[in-house]
């Protein structure tokens, strides 16, 4: 019998590798290419628009593998979850506003700080708002709500689709590895009136000072985790100067 698990695994490191050296190659004729030819520079993005996307699978399939395993790693910091989910509303928004749909994000009670890994929870969120996305018309919106008690957090992301035909693809899979990996659950609604995606975690307000290290890194690559999460309702536009 085939591991599919173990599968999966070797696919993910597949893609990864394959990457590379496209991404290596990529840069190289970046390097080369004539400032004043736009067609070239246009082809080029369309290159890296796919990667982008094939680094999306990669990490879904990881993922994946990961929640079959049962394992998988948090590195944590201690982190203003209400800023983390505002500043990445603002950001999802300001991309996908040439789809002529917005993110809008409603806090009904501050947070304050909590522990978590702040880089898998803007990949879960992120996954979410690009399926919502996916799923809206021209003029809606979509609504990224953050609520919190002593002991939980409550992540929603709600659009206005069609609803009712929400698949558990990798994407969805994928944010709730990541919402199991921190002690909490998943749950879709969908009605005809659109689909809404809760995350509940408990709420760690476990104040040590040294997980306030990995913010600075968390902060440098936050471009490239946008434009691989949004991979999938960006246009290769998105994918050239002055967004790389």
């Amino acid at each position: 019998m085939i591991d599919d698990t173990g599968l999966i695994a070797k696919l993910a490191e597949s893609l990864r590798e394959a990457l590379g050296a496209s991404s290596a190659a990529a840069e190289l004729l970046s390097d080369r290419l004539p400032d004043d030819d736009p067609a070239l520079t246009e082809s080029l993005a369309v290159v890296r628009h796919g990667q982008f996307m094939l680094r999306l699978i990669s990490e879904q399939l990881a993922d994946v593998a990961s929640m079959r395993e049962g394992g998988g790693r948090l590195e944590s910091a201690s982190v203003d979850v209400a800023r983390l989910c505002a500043d990445l509303a603002d950001s999802v928004s300001a991309f996908v506003s040439s789809k002529g749909v917005s993110v809008r994000f409603v806090c009904s009670r501050a947070s304050g700080r909590v522990v978590l890994d702040p880089v898998k929870i803007e990949r879960m969120l992120t996954e979410l708002l690009s399926n919502a996305v996916s799923h809206s018309m021209p003029g809606s919106a979509v609504t990224l709500a953050l609520d919190s008690s002593d002991s939980e957090l409550t992540f929603s992301v709600s659009d206005s689709g069609s609803g009712g035909d929400i698949e558990p693809g990798l994407g969805l899979t994928s944010a709730e590895f990541i919402a199991r990996l921190h002690g909490g659950s998943l749950r879709v609604d969908s009605s005809p009136e659109g689909t809404t995606v809760t995350v509940t975690l408990p709420a760690d307000r476990s104040e040590l000072l040294h997980l306030e290290s990995g913010r600075g890194e968390y902060l440098s690559s936050a471009q490239s985790r946008m434009l691989t999460g949004l991979s999938r309702v960006l246009s290769y536009k998105y994918y050239m100067p002055p967004y790389l």
